[in-house]
């Protein structure tokens, strides 16, 4: 008797532990933020996606991208994924490979036969996302006073729409043409799991029918072997 309440008590702890992390991963959202500045003489800017402890960055460096991974604000691997130096010189006797023949008529075709699905996942998408607040300042002109205007116009009208979300600042040059922003933000994928069971369930039929799996067949093969 003592050991069979033992074994219970174990069982039970061990279902309530295992179903809390799984819980926890779960609710765990993943979070992307962004922040940068673009003008002729600076452009920095990193973009991390975080989950948890864990965290990736791109950071631009001067011999190139940069992936760097922190667990709990300790960096734990710096991974190079540009360089601009050292690159191999293409010796001038190589000759270059004929080019594939390719239908690009048949890629398109195959590539618009996805657009349904992607439409079918976008309602899902908005509703596990998050925008975090958008903040900077952005400076702006079309090099035409009129152009320049109208796009100043369409900020003032759509600023009121996306007061919540984004404070960020446009500052019209009508005499000159030039793009200058000093930006932060991100937004948050809220129940990431969630998303993809929900995504692979939704289109994962009419994925198969695309990709023409025949599930059918292995079903009939697995009958014969029976």
């Amino acid at each position: 008797m003592p050991d069979l309440i033992v074994s219970l008590l174990l069982t039970g702890s061990l279902l309530i532990f295992f179903g809390g992390v799984s819980l926890l991963v779960y609710r765990i959202p993943i979070i992307i933020t962004f922040s940068g500045i673009w003008s002729e003489s600076i452009r920095t800017g990193s973009a991390c996606i975080r989950w948890g402890p864990g965290i990736i960055c791109l950071n631009p460096e001067n011999d190139g991208m940069q992936a760097v991974i922190i667990i709990r604000r300790t960096e734990i691997y710096r991974l190079p994924l540009q360089s601009n130096q050292g690159e191999e010189e293409v010796p001038a006797d190589t000759t270059p490979a004929p080019p594939e023949v390719t239908e690009p008529k048949a890629d398109l075709h195959r590539l618009l036969s996805f657009i349904p699905l992607i439409k079918r996942l976008i309602p899902l998408l908005f509703s596990h996302i998050k925008v975090e607040r958008v903040t900077g300042i952005v400076k702006f002109g079309a090099g035409d006073p009129v152009t320049t205007a109208l796009v100043y116009g369409y900020y003032h009208a759509l600023t009121p729409l996306c007061r919540i979300f984004c404070t960020a600042v446009l500052i019209p040059i009508f005499n000159q043409l030039i793009f200058e922003a000093d930006l932060t933000g991100g937004f948050r994928i809220v129940c990431p799991a969630g998303l993809i069971i929900r995504s692979v369930r939704k289109i994962f039929p009419d994925l198969l029918m695309l990709l023409d799996i025949q599930i059918h067949a292995f079903i009939k093969s697995g009958e014969k072997c029976v």
